[in-house]
């Protein structure tokens, strides 16, 4: 029994939360500075006066904290409790309060940040502390002025690169054209002489055909006035009259 009472007591604890409460003077900011155990929950309870009077329809949107070097960059709480989830492991966190009112005793409904302050995190045993990611922040091009940005040049080296690719496809496909003809021209070529090849191979004859032809030619008619001459010069009568022809042109030419 006394087991059972001491862990309820115990699941009791681990679901309070310590409560942060200070007051706004309105138009003042109140900042506060809390001191907090590491893997303890806490909630925060700003309470906002006006002229003395206490906002009873405020309410509590966000609140947004961060820990050194973190800029401009905030992580966001829905709602108003700081649990050990949200804790990193910073010595300190600064936060802001994002309230709402929706008009009096305040002039207007509007959004207000007057309750903030620190978070002053001290050391605790067994406190594990837990990896958050880094706030998103939105960069908007419309509110800054870009000099000097590296992607220009980075873009118009990609479309030399892209142009010089386009011509080098271009000679290519010429050269493929090129060669297309060209080996088309090989093949008439080859077609033609292969036709030449079977000409030649279907008129050639062998020996004992070409003998039989030249024995089946008629003679040439011969002329008879050479074979009279040459058959008087053959005679020892017909060289001797060639001779005597011949003398007279020897013997001026000797003189």
């Amino acid at each position: 029994m006394k087991k059972l009472f001491a862990i309820a007591i115990l699941a009791s604890f681990t679901t309070l939360a310590a409560p942060l409460q200070w007051t706004c003077d309105w138009p003042e900011a109140k900042s506060q500075t809390f001191s907090l155990y590491q893997g303890e929950t806490a909630t925060f309870e700003p309470t906002f006066r006006v002229n003395g009077r206490t906002v009873t329809n405020a309410t509590i949107e966000a609140v947004w904290y961060q820990t050194n070097g973190m800029g401009n960059a905030w992580w966001k709480l829905d709602g108003a409790t700081f649990a050990p989830s949200n804790d990193v492991g910073a010595a300190a966190y600064r936060f802001f309060v994002e309230a709402s009112v929706p008009g009096s005793p305040f002039p207007v409904p509007q959004t207000i940040y007057r309750a903030n302050g620190a978070l002053r995190m001290l050391p605790s045993p067994g406190f594990t502390p837990n990896a958050i990611e880094p706030p998103i922040r939105t960069l908007d091009f419309a509110n800054i002025e870009v000099a000097n940005d590296p992607w220009t040049e980075a873009i118009e080296s990609n479309r030399v690169e892209i142009a010089t690719v386009r011509v080098g496809v271009a000679s290519n496909s010429a050269a493929i054209e090129t060669n297309s003809d060209a080996i088309a021209e090989i093949a008439g070529t080859t077609s033609a002489l292969s036709d030449s090849i079977s000409t030649l191979s279907t008129n050639v004859y062998t020996k004992a055909e070409t003998d039989a032809a030249i024995a089946a030619a008629t003679p040439a008619e011969t002329d008879p006035v050479w074979e009279a001459e040459k058959s008087g010069y053959a005679t020892a009568a017909g060289l001797a009259a060639l001779e005597a022809e011949a003398r007279p042109a020897i013997n001026g030419y000797s003189r």
